[in-house]
């Protein structure tokens, strides 16, 4: 009996040690936004991401090779925090055109009154380049600039300038700087000349954005008793109904407020002062802001 007793406590512990030993060879590490577990540590080089799932780039296909490749490159760009919203290309190639602003203390809005573009409240200059082309395939495509779509400025013409970044690893072309202009309007286009379909267009408009006009009434309830008396005894608390009308100067330090709140808003008119919100909890914030006055 002792001798089986030894020989059991020896078969588990071997299958213990084996068990530990499988665990330890096995890492997670990160590739992309995923976390993946290796047992083969010389896999590691190798594991890409491709926008949907990791990959081994020895074994993957064609159009796999290009999303690793144009992954890596735009998380680089954007990385950088030269321009804005680089990235939104790997999914929609129509947002290969990306803007970068004179870094002052000018406000800048996202804008879709016309079309993808931006708001410059202020006199910053506007940078454009497209980060999915470069020398490779700048001979495809011809781009030109409009200015109040009166006046080209930027006559039709191949990409013919190009930017590395830090690490010297990706290229992309740069296609002009423009300067500020009161009530400026500038429109840049760029097509493939072998595919009509791949296009991009930016719009950028100089304005000076007024204080928009906020007003309105809020209706709420509230219970005339409080505390145990008024939770626990029903229909002896009368309900009083009360309203309160506010205008947008009530609201202290009004204009931060409304700025900090500019990635909720969905549609801003300057000419109309108009605003549409998108997100609930904006409107959320608009009461408790009222409240707390």
């Amino acid at each position: 009996m002792k001798v089986k007793f030894i020989l059991v406590n020896y078969c588990l512990t071997i299958l213990l040690l084996a068990n530990w030993l499988s665990l330890f060879a096995q890492q997670q590490i990160k590739v992309g936004p995923l976390f993946v577990t290796v047992e083969d540590s010389t896999q590691i080089p190798y594991l890409k991401y491709d926008g949907n799932t990791v990959v081994d780039i020895r074994t993957a296909s064609t159009e796999q090779k290009i999303n690793i490749y144009r992954y890596e490159k735009l998380t680089t760009i954007n990385k950088e925090g030269q321009w804005y919203d680089a990235f939104w290309s790997f999914r929609n190639p129509k947002y290969s055109i990306v803007a970068s602003f004179e870094p002052n203390k000018d406000e800048i809005y996202v804008s879709e009154i016309n079309g993808h573009g931006y708001l410059v409240n202020g006199t910053a200059y506007v940078e454009f380049a497209n980060v999915l082309i470069d020398k490779s395939n700048a001979n495809d495509y011809r781009y030109h600039v409009v200015k109040n779509d009166k006046e080209e400025i930027v006559s039709w013409k191949k990409p013919d300038q190009f930017i590395k970044t830090k690490d010297g690893k990706f290229s992309y072309a740069y296609l002009g700087k423009f300067e500020y202009s009161p009530k400026q309007q500038i429109k840049i286009e760029i097509y493939n000349v072998k595919n009509y379909a791949d296009r991009s267009t930016m719009y950028v408009e100089w304005v000076e954005v007024e204080k928009p006009v906020i007003s309105g009434d809020v209706m709420y309830t509230t219970r005339n008793l409080h505390g145990i008396f008024a939770a626990s005894v029903i229909g002896i608390n009368p309900i009083f109904q009360k309203a309160k009308n506010f205008s947008f100067d009530d609201f202290k330090k009004a204009s931060i407020w409304l700025i900090r709140s500019a990635s909720a808003i969905q549609h801003f008119n300057p000419l109309i002062r108009c605003l549409k919100f998108r997100l609930p909890h904006t409107i959320v914030n608009l009461f408790q802001h009222l409240f707390t006055l």
